[in-house]
């Protein structure tokens, strides 16, 4: 029997903490040994199974401040140290897997101390590697310094790592920062029983479309909203999720005359029972990895229009009826017509179209690349 060890910064929850736990009990069930440990274990809301051997490190606080690659202080202490190594010492791991974000700095530590397999799981853009454009000088200074500095963690801590992405435009663009990485590409995957279990297939659909996810820049629900405003359909929109822009959000629909179409749910713990009343769900994002919500979609039987962003969705949405849901990316008109075209007329989604997005597969796939 081989023994692996996850480390996780915490399981506060989160798409990427989820998929973990996941693949960690597809691989007991296949035999292996798995021990995970939390840089923080406090707050724990995805409880891991008794079976699990699990240890909190409990790292300093520092330690989580500041942005992932500028903050200089983002070091482990001694104690911190001594802890991770008391572990190795007494699980003597074959793998150890360090993800998705603070824990990549262990990968740093780990091989000089231990004689497993390290892998850094990168679950999304954890780098924003192209500047952004400004025309004041101020700013301009500002972006380039911290791409300066980014690059440099970036490359020091992730450089000549074994490294996991989750689709192949981040493969391309962190090989051409990071050149003696070994990177490989492992599409997530979806326990689809946890997905239907205790959810009503067949219940009544309530609005056109649904948002899912957190109300925040990167997720672009204004486009959602403005897409569902100039679709002429005349039903209603619900948004799931809470974040910064939730009044900007509601001051949008005010402006577009839409405020009694649209309905903010807020954060749920069960976005499942929402997505089934919808005749579509929409993905409006300005940046993805492999998002676990278009899936989850598709095991419940409901069609999703997509901005075609890369290659993770690609691999998603392009089987036969599938892709009828992908719009060129940041078209908002475009966005608009497939919402209406789906709602009124939702493509089938076939078992077999979905088969390669299980956690099954994606268990074969990850022990193919390890081994």
């Amino acid at each position: 029997m081989k023994k692996l060890i996850f480390i996780l910064d915490h399981l506060k929850g989160g798409g990427a903490e989820r998929i973990a736990l996941e693949l960690c009990e597809q691989l007991t069930q296949r035999g292996f040994e798995l021990v995970i440990v939390l840089l923080d274990g406090s707050d724990i809301k995805m409880p891991i199974p008794s079976h699990i051997k699990s240890y909190h490190l409990n790292v300093n606080d520092e330690f989580f401040k500041g942005r992932l690659w500028k903050n200089t202080k983002k070091i482990f202490n001694h104690k911190d140290i001594d802890g991770i190594l008391r572990i190795l010492d007494n699980e003597k791991p074959d793998k150890v897997i360090v993800s998705p974000w603070r824990a990549f700095y262990f990968s740093e530590i780990l091989p000089k101390v231990c004689h497993a397999d390290v892998w850094c799981w990168v679950h999304g853009e954890v780098i924003d590697l192209h500047r952004k454009p400004s025309e004041k000088i101020s700013r301009w200074y500002k972006e380039t310094r911290r791409l300066f500095l980014e690059k440099r963690h970036f490359s020091r801590i992730m450089n000549g790592n074994n490294i996991i992405v989750v689709n192949e435009n981040l493969k391309k663009e962190y090989q051409s920062h990071i050149p003696n990485a070994k990177i490989h590409v492992l599409y997530n995957g979806i326990d689809f029983d946890r997905v239907k279990n205790g959810v009503d297939e067949q219940s009544e659909k309530q609005w056109d479309c649904i948002f899912v996810g957190r109300l925040s820049p990167e997720k672009q629900p204004d486009h959602a909203i403005r897409a569902f405003a100039n679709s002429g359909l005349n039903g209603r929109m619900a948004i799931v999720g809470d974040g910064q822009m939730k009044d900007e959000l509601m001051v949008l629909c005010k402006t577009l005359n839409i405020v009694d179409k649209v309905d903010f749910l807020g954060w749920q713990t069960n976005p499942y029972q929402y997505i089934v009343q919808a005749k579509c769900l929409v993905l409006s994002s300005s940046t993805e990895g492999s998002p676990l919500i278009v899936v989850e979609s598709l095991i419940l039987g409901v069609p999703v229009v997509a901005y075609d962003l890369n290659d993770g969705i690609h691999y998603q949405l392009n089987h036969k009826n599938l892709n009828n849901g992908l719009v060129e990316s940041q078209n908002i008109q475009e966005l608009s017509k497939k919402i209406k075209e789906i709602s009124e007329s939702p493509y089938i989604i076939n078992s077999n179209d979905i088969a390669h997005l299980s956690i099954q597969n994606m268990t074969s796939d990850f022990l193919n690349i390890i081994d």
